[in-house]
């Protein structure tokens, strides 16, 4: 489909996830397009940097890179995309396989580190409060969605823990969590398929591979 047929609204069909895609929904790689999702996956994914020098390029050296665009997404080609989130999708699949029937909404975590030093940041007295022993852990939600306020389970290993978010905040990879937080710029769920920080109340003990799950 040409791009300005896309332009004017005609939609067509993401060749990774499937999903329906717009012209301002889409990025275009070396050799074709996928929707933004997928993009925003793989650049939690992937260190794109680090992947293409272990191909012997470096996106900073157009010389070395042998390409005229130095973007690092929009140089790869739609395979190329498809197989870097291909064994992160089969993991995600086991979760769900695993968790599915215990949880309306399953969010794999990846990392978790303490909250930020909130004297350094601008978050408003309530805000500060609510983040005392709070525990932010950065991850993928699988299923469902998580809102400020939901009642969770905490799962690690195998043992329960009963804490409430205290704010969901999509990841992006091109801003600190310092940055995101502080500024308060996204209100709302955050939706399957979307990569987010976590911000749960203490939630002590939690670990990378561990899922945070809300009951039906």
């Amino acid at each position: 489909m040409s791009i300005l047929s896309r332009f004017f609204g005609m939609e067509e069909t993401c060749p990774i996830c499937g999903e329906k895609m717009t012209f301002f929904g889409s990025t275009m790689l070396e050799d074709g397009s996928i929707c933004d999702n997928c993009v925003g996956k793989i650049k939690y994914r992937t260190d794109l940097q680090l992947y293409w020098l272990r191909r012997g390029m470096d996106p900073h050296d157009p010389e070395k890179w042998d390409r005229s665009d130095t973007d690092p997404v929009a140089a790869l080609k739609v395979e190329e995309a498809a197989a870097i989130l291909r064994p992160f999708e089969e993991e995600n699949q086991v979760i769900v396989r695993a968790f599915s029937k215990a949880y309306r909404a399953l969010f794999r975590i990846d990392e978790v580190f303490p909250m930020v030093n909130l004297s350094k940041i601008s978050v408003g007295r309530k805000r500060e409060k609510s983040f005392q022993n709070s525990t932010v852990t950065r991850g993928f939600v699988l299923t469902g969605e998580f809102a400020e306020k939901d009642a969770a389970d905490a799962v690690h290993l195998g043992k329960i823990t009963n804490t409430n978010v205290i704010e969901p905040v999509p990841f992006d990879p091109d801003l600190p969590f310092e940055t995101v937080i502080g500024a308060h710029m996204y209100k709302g769920p955050v939706k399957a398929g979307r990569a987010a920080w976590l911000i749960l109340e203490e939630g002590g003990g939690l670990a990378a591979g561990d899922v945070v799950g809300i009951r039906p």
